[in-house]
């Protein structure tokens, strides 16, 4: 399979899967075309001392967004009850002057 479709398959069935692209021939605007695409990092296969650093933040990028994700989560039921209350709930607010003249009111 060609490396687009493995990266393409990746990208669409796997969104949480950080990816690295590691290469000896990409130029810098192929590289911004595949961050465009979802690439998280690209390392030259001859600065192989940045391979690690990459890993690791792609790695804490990937754990934040899940720990984001988890949160959100866990809010919506939280968020369903209060839209459920405040819908149903009659509030009726009254604006009146100093001596209690009656101005406006809400719907």
């Amino acid at each position: 399979m060609h490396t687009l479709h493995i990266l393409s398959y990746v990208i669409t069935e796997l969104p949480d899967v950080p990816i690295i692209l590691l290469s000896g021939t990409i130029g810098e605007e192929r590289a911004v075309e595949l961050f465009k695409e979802g690439v998280d990092d690209c390392v030259n296969k001859g600065k192989l001392v940045r391979l690690v650093p990459a890993l690791e933040r792609s790695l804490r990028e990937a754990h934040s967004h899940m720990a984001r994700q988890q949160a959100e989560a866990e809010l919506l039921p939280s968020e369903k009850r209060y839209r459920n209350l405040t819908g149903r709930a009659h509030i009726n607010l009254r604006k009146t002057n100093k001596i209690g003249d009656y101005h406006e009111k809400s719907p």
